[in-house]
């Protein structure tokens, strides 16, 4: 028996340095701030694409790049038919590095 339900949200988290930096229309040309760029995800069989909104994908870069550890871009949306992430955006989640333990003396 399947359960019905109105949607399926997908979160993909994406290390930061493999988001491609290639995609992006040149900044400041006409069009540019709203110009949408399709991104693809793969994890074996797998294939998903999402289209972004070029200004919020630089915005994420942005944020991935200032962050002193590494973070995760994770991509989020509903998925459709054909492997569609529909209504995508992006979250960042910066790494922290976890702190040594701290033993003390027997």
């Amino acid at each position: 028996m399947a359960i019905e339900v109105g949607s399926i949200k997908v979160s993909v988290p994406i290390e930061g340095h493999k988001l491609p930096r290639d995609i992006l229309p040149p900044d400041g040309a006409p069009g540019s701030a709203k110009a949408m760029i399709t991104l693809q995800v793969k994890s074996g069989e797998i294939e998903l694409s999402a289209a972004i909104k070029a200004k919020n994908y630089r915005d994420v870069l942005a944020k991935v790049d200032a962050s002193q550890h590494g973070a995760f871009a994770v991509l989020q949306g509903k998925l459709c038919p054909g492997g569609i992430i529909a209504e995508a955006g992006f979250a960042v989640q910066a790494i922290v590095p976890k702190e040594p333990k701290v033993t003390s003396p027997a």
